[in-house]
């Protein structure tokens, strides 16, 4: 259906634009919270207990169930989930008790851009040569 694909796309962009100005608010918010003193450990841990209800149900919602799963693939996201999205969000916090909001979120906002040139850079010198997997 030609109507729904338009629709599909409008409510991705949305949610892109929200999310987008949820992460941006993320600093403000936490300065907030340590105004108030309470401090980066605790803002970490709310976090992730907010989220894990969210990361559930969206398994629900789309139909996944741990029974299906195999038990090392279950184990592997769970370690994956705890270094990437427990570590990263405990650094993200402690950065933001040291540096300015504005500065973190160009440093956030900044890091894809950061990458795709690496990414160009590496991939122009290596153009024709076997030496990439020295870069990559």
């Amino acid at each position: 259906m030609p109507g729904n694909n338009a629709r599909n796309t409008t409510l991705g962009f949305a949610l892109a634009g929200a999310g987008a100005i949820l992460f941006a608010t993320k600093g403000v918010f936490s300065k907030a919270l340590w105004a108030s003193g309470v401090d980066y450990l605790t803002v970490t841990a709310l976090r992730a207990v907010l989220a894990l209800p969210m990361f559930a149900l969206l398994a629900l919602w789309r139909g996944m169930s741990l029974r299906r799963a195999p038990r090392t693939a279950v184990l592997q996201a769970a370690l994956a989930g705890v270094l990437c999205y427990g570590f990263g969000a405990l650094l993200d916090f402690r950065a933001l008790e040291l540096i300015d909001v504005s500065l973190e979120r160009a440093l956030m906002f900044s890091y894809p851009a950061l990458i795709v040139a690496w990414y160009a850079i590496v991939s122009a010198c290596c153009r024709g040569r076997r030496c990439c997997s020295r870069w990559a």
